[in-house]
């Protein structure tokens, strides 16, 4: 689903605790190799990808499998859970050919949301923006356009930050991450004052 990166983390933090003893089980009907990776995408981390399940999805990808999922026809399901383990072993390649078949308009927006945080913790922001420009608006969501927010702080692009902050500000003003951001934005034009008082806020919240 659209959880945040802290959702994966606090979800990384618990697993490694309990020495993976409380991982979801993957699917027992999944004996082949490329339903058994399917079974693993539908319960990895893939931000913060459990080790037990990168161990059983390494071997699963010969030569076979690898062209099966590049020339294979996917259920949004399937892909979803292809493009969660992929992330998850980092493997390029095979992670651009599934995204080929998502269909951003019609796409399932956890994934979508999914993918602009994978790019944006690689600091591909072509790709962070290409899937927030492929979305109707519609469908633009606020996790989305904070990705957006968050590289034009990054890249200094403070004046386009500075109207992405606003428009944010009046749908979720209490969001944490988005107070850091004003913070930072207001350093920039040296607003004392509401540095101060950004930061602050963030702190509370």
């Amino acid at each position: 689903g659209g959880q945040s990166d802290r959702y994966w983390l606090n979800a990384d933090h618990f697993h490694r605790k309990w020495n993976y003893r409380l991982l979801p089980s993957i699917d027992p009907e999944a004996t082949v190799p490329i339903d058994k990776l399917l079974a693993i995408g539908a319960i990895i981390n893939p931000l913060y990808p459990e080790t037990p399940l990168l161990k059983e999805a390494v071997p699963l990808l010969t030569s076979e499998v690898r062209h099966e999922i590049m020339v294979g026809h996917w259920t949004q399901t399937d892909i979803d859970h292809l493009l969660r383990v992929l992330m998850a072993l980092n493997m390029r390649d095979l992670l651009r050919a599934m995204e080929d078949k998502l269909d951003p308009t019609t796409a399932d927006l956890g994934t979508v949301e999914m993918l602009i945080r994978y790019y944006h913790r690689l600091r591909i922001f072509s790709r962070c923006r290409l899937y927030v420009d492929s979305m109707p608006e519609s469908r633009q969501t606020y996790d989305m356009m904070l990705h957006l927010l968050e590289i034009a702080v990054e890249e200094g692009e403070m004046d386009k930050a500075a109207e992405l902050a606003t428009l944010l500000s009046g749908s979720y003003p209490v969001n944490p991450s988005l107070l850091r951001l004003s913070a930072t934005i207001h350093e920039h034009y040296q607003n004392t004052d509401d540095v101060m008082a950004f930061q602050t806020l963030a702190e509370k919240v």
